[in-house]
C-alpha cells in the first residue's frame, strides 16, 4: 500500500495540472477502459504468436484460437468508441446515456453468440483431425502466463462490475471472462500435447472443456440479451 502512495504521490506532482490525469484518476470507467485498450493489445500479442505457431506448425486449432482472440480484441476496442461516441452525444443526459449503455451492453451479448458457433466448430475438429501439433515449450509458457493473468484479470473485473453497477463495465467485465474461459482450454490442450500423453482420455478431457466453454459463453450472450431488453423495456414504460 506505501508503494502505491507513493506512486500516485508522484504521479500528481507530475500530472496533476492534466485534465486526462483527473479524468483517469477519478473516474474508475475511464481508467478501465484505458487498460481495456493494453489488455487488448496484449491480446493481440497473443493471437499472432498463436497464428505464428498455427502456421509453423500446421495446426487449424492454433490458427483458430488466434482468429478468436482478434475478434475479442477488436470487439474490446469497439466497446471504448461506441463508448466515447456516446458519452460525447449523452453526457448531459443522464438517462439517455444510461439507455446506450445498455444497448451497447446488449450488442456485445449478441456477439456473444455466432463467436460461440466458431468456438464450437474449432472444438468438432478434435474429432475429424484428431490430436492437434505439438508446439513445444515455449508457447506452452506463453499460453500458461497468459491464461493467469487473463484469470485474475476476469476475477479483478467481475468484482468491481458488480460494485459499479455500469453496463459499459459489465460488458467488459464479460469480455475478460470469455478470453480467460477460452484460454484455459487451450491451456489445457497445450500442456497435454507438449508434456503429457494425448490418448482417447485426454481427447476426451479437452473435449468436454471446450463443449463446457461453448455453453458457458453462449448462456453469457443470453442473458445479456435478455437482460439489456428487459431494461430497455421497463426504462420505455417507466
Amino acid at each position: 500500500m506505501k508503494i502505491k502512495q507513493n506512486i500516485l504521490k508522484k504521479l500528481d506532482k507530475k500530472l496533476g495540472d492534466k485534465k486526462w490525469y483527473e479524468t483517469l484518476k477519478n473516474d474508475y470507467i475511464s481508467r478501465a477502459l484505458v487498460f481495456a485498450i493494453l489488455g487488448s493489445v496484449i491480446t493481440l500479442c497473443f493471437a499472432l504468436f498463436n497464428g505464428i505457431y498455427g502456421l509453423v506448425y500446421k495446426s487449424v486449432w492454433y490458427g483458430a484460437f488466434a482468429i478468436f482472440y482478434i475478434i475479442l480484441s477488436i470487439q474490446k476496442c469497439s466497446l471504448l468508441l461506441l463508448y466515447l461516441s456516446i458519452f460525447k452525444k449523452f453526457n448531459k443526459d443522464k438517462n439517455r446515456l444510461k439507455r446506450e449503455k445498455t444497448k451497447i451492453y446488449l450488442y456485445n451479448g449478441a456477439i456473444f453468440i455466432p463467436l460461440t458457433i466458431s468456438f464450437g466448430v474449432v472444438i468438432s475438429m478434435f474429432f475429424s483431425v484428431g490430436k492437434p501439433s505439438i508446439t513445444g515449450d515455449i508457447l506452452a509458457i506463453a499460453t500458461a502466463t497468459y491464461t493467469t493473468y487473463k484469470v485474475i484479470m476476469a476475477i479483478i473485473h467481475f468484482k468491481r462490475a458488480i460494485k459499479e453497477k455500469d453496463d459499459i463495465l459489465q460488458a467488459l467485465r464479460n469480455i475478460n471472462m470469455v478470453e480467460a474461459i477460452t484460454s484455459i482450454v487451450l491451456l489445457a490442450n497445450t500442456l497435454i500435447t507438449t508434456f503429457g500423453t494425448f490418448n482417447t482420455s485426454m481427447q476426451t478431457l479437452i473435449i468436454i472443456l471446450g463443449l463446457f466453454a461453448c455453453v458457458a459463453i453462449i448462456s453469457l450472450g443470453i442473458y445479456m440479451v435478455v437482460k439489456a431488453m428487459l431494461k430497455i423495456k421497463n426504462d420505455k414504460i417507466s
